[in-house]
């Protein structure tokens, strides 16, 4: 398996920027729901290209990757089209970049933060399509870059290998794909973040128009920060399952500026809960979130 480079500087500034509270990845995100399947695929053909030449070194890796996460959701994976057993097939198209030289916040102690460069950033464009259909039904835009793990008093421990970035890119289109096949849930209960580990939890309000949502746990790998248990979303719905809602998340900034409200899409696909950001202010991408029964 090919690892990230070690090259890792730490550097000193002063603080003069926001970090948001809960930042996971700039996204965009399209479905055709006419071209949805009636009926799951069981089998899944996965096409992998590289779109630089850092990624070409990584190409069998994200390959393995999408091959685990599909597997552990029930496909089975066909390696060549001779071999396609089915009519109805998973077809997932993946082309990836990989970035290097980001820079990404790790700490503060008083007015002055550290922050670690060189960390990557993976570069995702990925389109399902079913054979049956021969139709798209979801087209996915979506930059993760890898987390700092372990942050201490005194600094970091290591940053995320680049594997687990493709495992976790290849996990949110597998729960995408497993999405469209299944029953949109009350919004009511506790959602889980599918690129990590944050817990949110939404509550209808007591004016029964709309609901609140409260992060119950965060994400352990995240060096983005937000207080735990305080309002975080607002969704405004009258009912407690509709497709798209209007709403709105907070940021909370770490430069001594008042937390910001910011407008969002609440969109229910099936068990999931995408929040996406309507204003290109937004501090932060898409989050997805998956309802666990």
């Amino acid at each position: 398996m090919h690892k990230q480079p070690p090259t890792i500087i730490a550097y000193l500034f002063t603080l003069i920027t926001f970090i948001p509270g809960f930042a996971l990845a700039a996204s965009t995100l399209n479905f055709t729901y006419d071209s949805i399947p009636d009926i799951a695929p069981k089998q899944a053909i996965i096409s992998v290209k590289a779109g630089n030449d850092h990624a070409a070194n990584y190409k069998d890796d994200l390959l393995l990757s999408f091959q685990n996460e599909l597997l552990i959701n029930g496909l089975d994976i066909v390696i060549g089209q001779e071999n396609i057993s089915s009519e109805n097939v998973l077809s997932v198209d993946v082309t990836f970049s990989i970035e290097n030289g980001l820079i990404l916040h790790a700490r503060t102690e008083g007015k002055y933060s550290y922050f670690v460069e060189n960390i990557s950033r993976v570069i995702f464009n990925i389109t399902t399509s079913s054979s049956l259909e021969k139709k798209q039904f979801i087209e996915l835009g979506i930059d993760l870059d890898t987390q700092i793990i372990g942050i201490s008093d005194t600094g970091y421990n290591s940053i995320e290998a680049i594997d687990s970035v493709f495992s976790r890119a290849a996990s949110l289109i597998a729960n995408l794909v497993h999405a469209s096949f299944s029953d949109k849930p009350d919004i009511n209960g506790q959602w889980h973040d599918t690129l990590g580990s944050s817990i949110i939890e939404f509550t209808r309000n007591k004016n029964n128009k709309d609901f609140g949502g409260y992060i119950r746990s965060q994400n352990q790998f995240s060096n983005k920060r937000t207080d735990t248990d305080k309002l975080a979303y607002r969704i405004k719905s009258k009912t407690s399952n509709d497709q798209n809602n209007k709403g709105e998340f907070k940021a909370t900034f770490l430069n001594g500026d008042e937390p910001a409200w910011f407008p969002a899409d609440y969109i229910q696909h099936g068990n999931m809960l995408i929040i996406k950001p309507t204003t290109p202010n937004s501090p932060i991408g898409m989050t997805f979130l998956k309802k666990q029964h």
